[in-house]
């Protein structure tokens, strides 16, 4: 019984998580689009007051600025922490002992 909902519960979560990653794929998707849209315009109105070179150079400094800043962030992201040690909750050991009474029920019916 505890089992079966243990199980069911996982593919509960597992259906949710799948969910929640198509739907942050998408986002990420349009963002990635708008901010596309964005530079794309950015640029038009900078090469009319800047010039084409000025423009291209302003926008090309800021996106390798943005690179380096992921990469900063990733590789600072990278250092590992210690694990936290398990603590055992009142609800674990309520769990537990129902899971003992359970098998000992099944063990009795058998004989």
């Amino acid at each position: 019984m505890i089992r079966e909902h243990m199980m069911l519960s996982a593919e509960l979560r597992t259906r949710a998580l799948v969910r929640s990653i198509l739907w942050s794929l998408l986002a990420l998707v349009a963002a990635i689009g708008g901010l596309g849209f964005l530079g794309a315009a950015l640029w038009l109105w900078m090469e009319v007051h800047l010039g084409a070179v000025a423009a291209s150079a302003i926008l090309g400094c800021v996106s390798l600025l943005v690179a380096l800043l992921a990469v900063a962030f990733a590789s600072a992201s990278r250092v590992r922490q210690p694990l936290p040690k398990a603590k055992i909750g009142v609800d674990d050991l309520a769990e537990a002992f129902l899971a003992a009474v359970e098998l000992g029920r099944s063990a009795r019916r058998r004989k």
